[in-house]
């Protein structure tokens, strides 16, 4: 048996020096799949040689699965290669992933920023010239948002009120800034018969009557000074609720969240009064448990700081909102293993799941908002990415395209960090955990999704 697998390994013998027996082919298979491509250079160089690999295991399968009589020793060669043949498959899928990535980076435009402004218009707004103030703020910030992101900015409106009153709701579409004001300056704070107001009304209106493109960084700047129906905080207000069990329309805070994780908008709430704190707390427990951030609060009492403070949310919001769709995978063969004896058979490409994208894993995220609690000791190889800086004084292009670069991953061996078994944050592509090493403290992140490494 020994003569008969020589005289097949000579038969198949490659024209290339460093990949001429069946050891070098396995060798060169388990090493791509080991050492993945850390940059696109990487990718590229090893591309060839991995597809010329490839050829050869096929060619040396052929040949071996050709024979009449197969010895015991033919079957082990053939199982050894349909192994290498998988995982230099799942190493040039892995590349090719790597380079959509690069390309989308490198071709996509820099992202609008869309900013809905969502304003109780109701009569309490009018108080203690609460909406003049709120008004100049929002004006000043609208004003100043090329400046501090340096994007293409498009700003609508949304004022609500609530049950029964004449203007229930005014809606401005995204514009431009100047057509924006004009139509803010308009706005007179009037009705509203109870303290509560038609807060998720108000949202509808913003998710379903604005023209969001899913291409742009999205943002909703709310203020009000009342929570919405069935949201009253009787322990700092006590007032009476026409629809204490809810919206009548049955409209609920968690589809509200819901819509708002589906568009990816981020949302930061100009706090004018105390009465608003519990809602908050319901619409942060909401955002979280579909991986949005928590409410980002900004205080009206400290109008003159309001634009740097929105400066710092818009930023988690351009890297919230950044995303870079990754290719499906394809799903092991139906039916699973080769046949024994079989040549390379090629799977057939079926999807993950039925919409052609790969499943996000469960993973429980930390309810403190830190994920500090207990951690795990993650040992073997691991990749660490070196330092990197940003100016962060700007969310324009430059932050756009540091956040969508696939950045450069050392290898290392016999590696131990101790990480967090919840994470803390969510991104587009990875989740993110707390850590710590003998060097101090860490950020780990892993993929959300199924099946990637």
């Amino acid at each position: 048996s020994f003569c008969t697998l020589l005289g097949s390994l000579c038969a198949c013998r490659m024209s290339s020096d460093d990949t001429d027996s069946l050891a070098d082919l396995v060798a060169i298979a388990k090493d791509a799949v080991k050492n993945k491509s850390a940059t696109l250079d990487d990718a590229k160089a090893r591309g060839p040689k991995l597809e010329s690999t490839r050829d050869a295991i096929k060619r040396m399968a052929t040949a071996v699965a050709a024979k009449p009589k197969k010895s015991e020793e033919d079957v082990k060669v053939l199982e050894k290669l349909q192994k290498a043949n998988a995982d230099l498959k799942a190493a040039l899928a892995a590349d090719e992933r790597l380079s959509a990535i690069h390309l989308r980076v490198h071709r996509d435009r820099a992202p609008k920023l869309q900013v809905a402004f969502l304003l109780d218009g109701t009569s309490s707004m009018d108080m203690g010239a609460v909406m003049a103030q709120v008004k100049d703020s929002i004006a000043h910030v609208a004003a100043e948002l090329h400046s501090i992101t340096n994007l293409e900015v498009q700003v609508a409106l949304v004022v609500y009120r609530d049950y029964g009153d004449t203007e229930r709701f005014a809606v401005q579409d995204f514009t431009d800034v100047r057509t924006f004001s004009a139509f803010l300056a308009q706005q007179k704070a009037q009705g509203g018969s109870d303290a509560p107001e038609d807060v998720v009304g108000g949202f509808h209106k913003l998710l379903t009557g604005l023209a969001w493109d899913d291409e742009s960084i999205h943002a909703c700047l709310w203020c009000c000074d009342a929570p919405g129906h069935g949201m009253m905080d009787n322990t700092k207000f006590s007032a009476s609720d026409r629809f204490a069990s809810g919206d009548p329309d049955g409209r609920t805070v968690a589809a509200t969240c819901e819509g708002l994780a589906a568009r990816r908008i981020f949302v930061v709430f100009m706090r004018v009064k105390p009465y608003t704190d519990k809602m908050i707390g319901i619409f942060d427990e909401e955002l979280t448990t579909r991986g949005m951030p928590k409410v980002a609060t900004v205080e009206v009492s400290d109008a003159k700081n309001i634009a740097g403070q929105l400066r710092a949310a818009l930023i988690t919001s351009a890297t919230f909102s950044i995303t870079v769709p990754l290719p499906s995978e394809p799903a092991a063969a139906a039916g699973g293993a080769a046949p024994a004896g079989a040549g390379i058979v090629e799977p057939t490409a079926t999807t993950v799941n039925e919409s052609g994208a790969m499943r996000k894993r469960k993973v429980p995220r930390a309810a403190d908002g830190h994920g500090r609690g207990t951690f795990r000791t993650v040992k073997g190889r691991i990749g660490v990415y070196p330092p990197m800086g940003i100016n962060t004084a700007s969310v324009g292009p430059s932050l756009v395209q540091f956040l969508k670069q696939p950045m450069s991953l050392k290898w290392a061996d016999d590696q131990r960090r101790e990480i967090a078994r919840e994470y803390f944050e969510a991104g587009g592509v990875r989740f993110a955990y707390f850590g710590r090493s003998e060097k101090g403290p860490l950020v780990a992140k892993d993929f959300q999704l199924e099946r990637m490494d």
